[in-house]
């Protein structure tokens, strides 16, 4: 396991899936790399008329006028480290639904029912509009920032459908000799708090629930990252960052009370949270073992 800074020389570009992402996970690439950027991908607002189950959590009438709204937050939040985000216009997950309110009441209501939406054989019951792959989001992140130098993009740990997709365009950028880097996903990489190769917690325990919540779903990216706790770099924030960076997301403010419940039970309430970010740099296996520092 490496400590330290992930950002190097050259232009850098975090991939964020939603508004929010890039500010939850890569703070410190945002604060310490002035030329860093920030590319949000689901930025595209549904058709007048409809909300979406995830958006009635928050409150919202209008899932249209929220998306709206949610630009303009973003815009406001990504100002205090001094961004300008670049938004791809790609329609996320709930608004690729069938316009049921039926469905979407029950996605709201009940959450397990949203396990029927990872489902492949309810995809041409559930969807309206199919999801894009990952060669021709590749093909859109490259068009959007042809001069990266690098690109950072979520692991997937949790398994939300946009942040996979994302997640896939990246090994595809990876293939193309795109230097790629995977950051862990807040809030659901904390679902079980840190494991305890990064917070150094559980003594004689030898149960690590967070620690292997983290390798089931960093086995599809198996090889490239063959040893999650090995393979990583592990950012601490200093007291300062970690102030700034929970500033900025509670000025999600139409987002933040439904990402800090549920499972995630309080956790963007925990000083401890933002205390590191986590990212690992895609490896082909020809390129060896990276070494401990």
């Amino acid at each position: 396991m490496d400590t330290g800074n992930p950002v190097q020389t050259g232009r850098t570009v975090v991939c964020s899936p939603h508004f929010y992402d890039a500010v939850l996970a890569c703070w410190t690439v945002l604060e310490r790399d002035e030329t860093s950027e920030v590319l949000n991908v689901f930025t595209a607002a549904p058709a007048d008329g409809f909300t979406s189950w995830w958006d009635r959590l928050n409150g919202a009438s209008s899932s249209a006028a929220h998306v709206r709204e949610r630009v303009a937050e973003d815009k406001d939040v990504l100002a205090l480290a001094g961004k300008v985000p670049i938004d791809l216009g790609m329609l996320e997950t709930q608004y690729r639904l069938r316009q049921n309110r039926l469905l979407h009441s029950a996605f709201r209501r009940v959450p397990a029912t949203r396990i029927a939406m990872r489902l492949p054989f309810l995809r041409s019951v559930l969807y309206e509009k199919p999801a894009m792959g990952a060669e021709h989001l590749a093909d859109c992140i490259m068009e959007a920032v042809p001069d990266a130098s690098s690109v950072c993009l979520p692991a997937g740990i949790g398994g939300h459908p946009d942040h996979l997709i994302v997640r896939q365009s990246g090994l595809v950028l990876a293939s193309r000799g795109v230097t790629v880097r995977l950051y862990a996903d807040l809030p659901y990489a904390v679902r079980y708090g840190w494991p305890a190769w990064i917070s150094g917690q559980g003594g004689a325990r030898k149960s690590d629930p967070a620690g292997s919540f983290w390798a089931r779903h960093l086995k599809a990216v198996r090889p490239l990252v063959s040893e999650p706790a090995r393979d990583a770099t592990v950012v601490r924030l200093t007291d300062a960052e970690r102030k700034r960076k929970t500033e900025a997301v509670r000025r999600y403010a139409t987002q933040f009370p439904a990402l800090n419940a549920g499972r995630s039970r309080g956790h963007l309430e925990n000083d401890g949270t933002f205390a590191y970010e986590v990212y690992w740099e895609l490896q082909s296996p020809a390129a060896g073992s990276r070494q401990e520092r």
